[in-house]
């Protein structure tokens, strides 16, 4: 008994230390900035609860984690003196993730629209008294 209690110590410890390192790095700290831009965002609306909160969160870490290196791009196009490092990367990642939900909002309409004009009618669709 005492055995499985140690490889239960002993995986908790290297999963931690892996999640640690990870949260450390570039990626984790881009995705922790972004979860709190979207945070932002989302103390800043006026409704909001805990479940959006959540959602706007993980929504803008994942956000975040890809699309940095647009908003840099955009930053540096209109500050050309910025320079790419640790801090103005964190930092774009931290405005992507404030437009996070925006972004995931647009590109699921746009994807919707896309499906909606090519989807094949049926005879239900063309009934105009239903």
């Amino acid at each position: 008994m005492k055995e499985i209690w140690n490889n239960i110590l002993d995986m908790f410890m290297v999963f931690g230390g892996a999640a640690m390192l990870w949260i450390a790095g570039e990626a984790g700290r881009i995705a922790i900035a972004g979860g709190a831009g979207a945070l932002v965002r989302w103390w800043a609306s006026e409704q909001r609860n805990l479940r959006n909160g959540i959602v706007q969160a993980l929504t803008g870490a994942i956000v975040a984690t890809y699309m940095w290196p647009l908003v840099f791009g955009i930053l540096h196009f209109f500050l050309p003196s910025l320079e790419k490092d640790t801090e103005t990367i964190v930092a774009s990642g931290f405005v992507a993730g404030m437009m996070g939900m925006s972004v995931a909002k647009i590109a699921l309409a746009l994807i919707e629209n896309f499906t909606h004009q090519h989807r094949p009618q049926t005879d239900k669709e063309d009934d105009d008294r239903g």
